[in-house]
């Protein structure tokens, strides 16, 4: 991975709150390891979920005189985050990797894993 401290159970959601295409997107390759990047054509509200551990992603120079506004949220399942990772941090010490809060803790005999390919939700 790309992303040291990263948990690779970890699903990103990506929600944009303007309309994004192009050099004002996010740029997502298909498959791990593919490096076929191609930005993501989403509107206001839309969301897009994938595994950012194993598929890379970046975002380019916005070229495009529009402004990008977007919010980059990750989840990890309780079950396979690190208790390392679930540690009570107090205000202003988090970590890059850190998971502050438990949100949901549900016990299921679905695996955790997460396919390469996104999907537009």
């Amino acid at each position: 991975s790309d992303y040291p401290n990263h948990c690779r159970a970890e699903v990103n959601f990506w929600v944009p709150m303007t309309e994004v295409g192009g050099s004002n997107s996010l740029f997502v390759e298909s498959a791990p390891d593919r490096g076929d990047f191609r930005p993501l054509e989403l509107c206001y509200g839309d969301l897009y979920r994938f595994n950012g551990f194993s598929c890379r992603h970046h975002t380019a120079a916005n070229r495009s005189g529009m402004t990008r506004v977007s919010f980059d949220l990750r989840a990890v399942p309780a079950s396979c985050c690190p208790a390392s990772a679930l540690r009570c941090s107090r205000r202003g010490q988090l970590r890059l990797g850190d998971y502050p809060a438990v949100l949901v803790e549900a016990v299921t005999g679905h695996s955790a894993a997460v396919s390469g390919i996104g999907e537009h939700v």
